[in-house]
């Protein structure tokens, strides 16, 4: 996500390599008939889990298993494209649908996912674009453990805008400060900060703002928002886990809007 000639957000920070601009993520997937049994379970520290494993193998002794969609440090499961069903253009919108499969280290498909992508042509230097993903659960039943190690979805903003160089978070009833606006329940979220810097000017401050669809589970969600980047909603680890029957789907549509100036200033209250 850039204003030209910068980014907005990050891909891959040296703290965070798994943090990845905009995206989607689930820490903790369990799949099976108790699977909500064993997530509740594990939410309150009755599983012992396999140290350092980024899944918990099948079979591990004391535990029940679940796959880590999250991170990046090898033994994950993978988010796998299948195809572009949808790709569409024109005067006003343009975007695409694509669909994707969650597979296990060993090879088995547990989730269907198909996102949808919508960006506007809007005059002047607002930008504004919709997101969808839709996780149907497959064969199995599956839940989404309540962990804070959840992108669904987050941005990782970029450093400059952050809360440590100078940026503000601010949600829609007005909280600032991610001390602050972190677990609170409000309809969007935002950062902004100094982005651009040109010699002899005053810094050009920009902004990137989450908005919560009402139709989302938990509307308004909380915010998992962090001074050092991370900003967005993550229904599981602040309403508990999450469970889907088998061909049950559970759908998150937010709006994302990148924007000169601070969130009132950009209107984004009205978006």
């Amino acid at each position: 996500t850039t204003v030209y000639p910068k980014g907005i957000t990050d891909d891959a920070p040296p703290d965070h390599i798994w943090h990845r601009s905009l995206w989607y993520a689930a820490g903790e997937v369990f799949v099976g008939p108790d699977s909500a049994e064993a997530a509740a379970a594990h939410s309150r520290g009755t599983v012992t889990l396999a140290s350092g494993a980024g899944s918990m193998p099948e079979g591990a002794p004391g535990s029940h298993p679940f796959t880590d969609f999250y991170l990046e440090n090898g033994g994950e499961g993978r988010m796998v494209h299948q195809s572009f069903s949808d790709v569409f253009s024109g005067p006003v919108f343009g975007g695409f649908r694509e669909s994707l499969t969650w597979r296990t280290p060993g090879g088995r498909d547990i989730i269907a996912d198909e996102r949808t992508f919508t960006m506007y042509r809007l005059k002047g230097t607002s930008r504004i674009f919709d997101i969808t993903a839709a996780f149907a659960a497959l064969d199995q039943q599956v839940t989404f453990g309540a962990t804070n190690e959840n992108a669904l979805p987050l941005i990782r903003v970029a450093d400059c805008i952050d809360e440590w160089d100078g940026g503000r978070l601010t949600l829609s009833d007005g909280t600032t400060g991610g001390k602050d606006a972190f677990a609170r329940r409000a309809a969007w979220g935002d950062c902004t900060g100094p982005l651009v810097h040109k010699p002899g000017l005053e810094p050009q401050y920009w902004g990137i703002a989450m908005l919560d669809h009402p139709s989302n589970v938990g509307h308004p969600n909380a915010w998992f928002a962090r001074s050092y980047g991370p900003l967005g909603t993550n229904t599981p680890y602040f309403d508990g886990p999450l469970t889907l029957a088998p061909g049950e789907t559970w759908t998150l549509r937010h709006r994302i809007v990148v924007h000169e100036g601070y969130p009132d200033e950009a209107g984004i209250q009205g978006r």
